[in-house]
């Protein structure tokens, strides 16, 4: 995964690194558009381009976004940028 700090994909600017995991990054960003904070979840090349593994991540995104409890931190969508992997933005509770 490249270091994407300080760098703009999509209409996202990441401010810092805020999660790790096995399949994931998880980001802060901001979206200049809506002057809000998100929390951008990144995959890495090689699981961006499985089909498999993207139509998971995509129902993945669709179930989150249909949650509503306090606790869970709701979808607000999925997009493909330009350096290959895909991302999910989730507005960051304040």
């Amino acid at each position: 995964m490249p270091d994407l700090l300080g760098s703009t994909l999509g209409p996202y600017r990441i401010l810092e690194q805020i999660g790790l995991g096995g399949m994931a990054t998880v980001y802060k960003a901001y979206q200049p558009g809506m002057d809000r904070l998100v929390a951008l979840k990144v995959l890495p090349q090689h699981y961006a381009r499985d089909p498999r593994f993207i139509k998971r991540f995509e129902q993945e995104a669709k179930v989150i976004a249909k949650l509503e409890q306090r606790s869970v931190v709701r979808s607000s969508g999925i997009a493909v940028n330009t350096i290959g992997p895909r991302n999910m933005g989730r507005k960051l509770r304040q």
